[in-house]
């Protein structure tokens, strides 16, 4: 039985440098899956049908798939970034000593992975965990950076995704963009309302989160509070003066880019950040109704007029 499926196809040559921006293509024709998602009720599944794009975005658990993945993201997160794997997880460690990034929630996801069609490459991944996902796992990824209880009452409405990375070649529109429009055609697919995470941020070279990032996701962002979570192991914030010249727009800039489009989403900050030592980076929990998100993208994420 086949354990992975085409979700789309871009529709043009990849653009000389990185668009951040969400494109609005033509609403995509529904198709049959070419085989059952593990976690994707049996329904059809959007693809773009485009012969000439040069990515394909499957949903899957097979293998050599999830084992590509996971080489994608050791190369990325400790090649690029010096992240370590954690010292007290076993299935990391040894993971790692392979020359792969992988922990013990990695066989309980769905992954979100963009091969270049000419040389079947695996260039991007974003895993996806479901409430089912979740309670074999034991729990989300993000119960282990934050304390979740004032959100309990909506851990079977949620996703969670994780793992995001795009190898440095292929970090242009659209490789993003059909990462975004996986994760919107999942959601459908799946039916669940709520898309969490943890959203990572470079440290400063004190080992802080950018101040500038803090004020403007604090002031504008927020979640109410009775989703508000907290951090286990909370990261230290820089200093900021929001009034000198330039301070908006430097913190706009240091904003990445997956949290730059959950928060142009309508997402919300779930609170004050967590450390994540192994990584080097400060992450915040972002929280994202799909019911509630900006018209003007709902077409392009799920295939509706906005």
């Amino acid at each position: 039985m086949a354990t992975s499926q085409v979700l789309a196809r871009s529709t043009g040559p990849a653009p000389d440098s990185q668009d951040e921006r969400l494109p609005s293509p033509t609403v995509p024709p529904t198709v049959p899956p070419t085989g059952p998602a593990p976690a994707v009720p049996d329904r059809d599944t959007a693809a773009v049908v485009s012969p000439s794009g040069p990515y394909s975005l499957l949903l899957t658990r097979e293998p050599d798939d999830v084992a590509a993945a996971q080489r994608l993201r050791h190369a990325v997160f400790a090649g690029e970034q010096g992240a370590r794997p954690a010292a007290g997880d076993a299935v990391a460690v040894a993971a790692a000593a392979q020359g792969r990034d992988a922990d013990a929630f990695d066989e309980h996801c769905d992954h979100l992975v963009v091969r270049e069609d000419a040389s079947g490459e695996i260039v991007g991944t974003y895993r996806m965990l479901t409430p089912a996902g979740a309670r074999a796992a034991g729990r989300l990824y993000s119960d282990t950076e934050f304390d979740l209880t004032p959100i309990d009452p909506l851990r079977d409405e949620i996703v969670e995704v994780g793992r995001s990375c795009v190898h440095p070649a292929h970090r242009h529109g659209v490789v993003l963009s059909l990462v975004w429009a996986g994760i919107g055609r999942y959601m459908v697919l799946t039916g669940h309302r709520w898309v969490v995470g943890c959203a990572s941020v470079p440290l400063t070279v004190a080992g802080a989160l950018p101040g500038g990032v803090w004020d403007l996701v604090a002031s504008r962002h927020l979640a109410p509070a009775a989703r508000r979570v907290r951090p286990w192991r909370e990261a230290p914030i820089g200093e900021h003066d929001p009034h000198a010249p330039g301070a908006g727009r430097a913190a706009r800039a240091a904003l990445p880019p997956l949290l730059r489009g959950y928060l142009r989403l309508g997402a919300e900050i779930g609170g004050p950040p967590a450390l994540d030592p192994d990584f080097g980076v400060a992450d915040l929990f972002v929280l994202l109704d799909q019911t509630a998100i900006d018209p003007r993208w709902r077409r392009y994420l799920f295939g509706e007029a906005g």
